[in-house]
């Protein structure tokens, strides 16, 4: 039997579109909002995989299965004078969030924010999204 789980992290690609929007109906499902329109999954199945795309998908994938996703684009601090990476949304399937799949992804998205010299990751989290506001350190 295995002892570790194989978590990776990879660009979501053309073929990725269908399950991101499943991902993303999860989400919506899970905090109690409304899941996109069929005119915004299209939208998003066309965008998210453009490479003049305006932001960049990333999937979490546990022994080959994807499981999770983050979605990010880059913003500007003129404080700052150096990029930031907006973290739009990360999310993991329920059955997998005590495997640290999440971790894998904010880390990934952590690892991109450094290589492209960014000052600060951003993101928010929902107010009723109490897990994930209790792991965030001040």
């Amino acid at each position: 039997m295995k002892d570790t789980l194989d978590i990776k992290v990879r660009r979501g690609e053309v073929s990725d579109g269908e399950i991101l929007c499943y991902l993303i109906n999860a989400l919506a499902d899970n905090q109690a909002l409304p899941r996109p329109d069929p005119e915004a999954r299209l939208r998003l199945k066309f965008q998210a995989f453009d490479p003049s795309a305006s932001f960049n998908t990333w999937l979490a994938e546990v022994d080959g299965k994807p499981v999770g996703y983050a979605v990010t684009f880059y913003t500007y601090s003129t404080f700052l004078a150096l990029p930031s990476l907006h973290l739009e949304d990360i999310f993991v399937l329920p059955e997998y969030r005590l495997l640290e799949v999440g971790k894998a992804l904010f880390a990934h998205c952590a690892k991109i924010a450094l290589e492209r010299n960014c000052g600060r990751i951003e993101w928010l989290v929902l107010h009723s999204n109490t897990p994930a506001r209790a792991s965030v350190q001040y």
